[in-house]
């Protein structure tokens, strides 16, 4: 399973348990990610320089994609 992980910048893939399969840096803090794409290889990180709502003036929010080795599983 992948999931965002804003504290590091970046987004990770985890098997059953916990164990570290990969990991992709971004720029930013990564705050949520979606395998999708037409192979169900593209991982789709939405991204931001902040988090405190006081900096949301900024709009400074991006998507980023990146290829993976390992695609989907199932839907969607």
């Amino acid at each position: 399973m992948w999931f965002a992980d804003p504290v590091n910048g970046g987004c990770v893939r985890v098997a059953e348990g916990g164990e570290l399969l990969d990991e992709v840096a971004t720029d930013d803090l990564a705050f949520a990610c979606m395998l999708g794409g037409p192979d169900g290889r593209h991982l789709f990180m939405l991204t931001s320089t902040a988090s405190n709502p006081a900096e949301t003036h900024v709009r400074s929010g991006r998507v980023q994609v990146v290829e993976v080795a390992v695609p989907h599983a199932g839907l969607p």
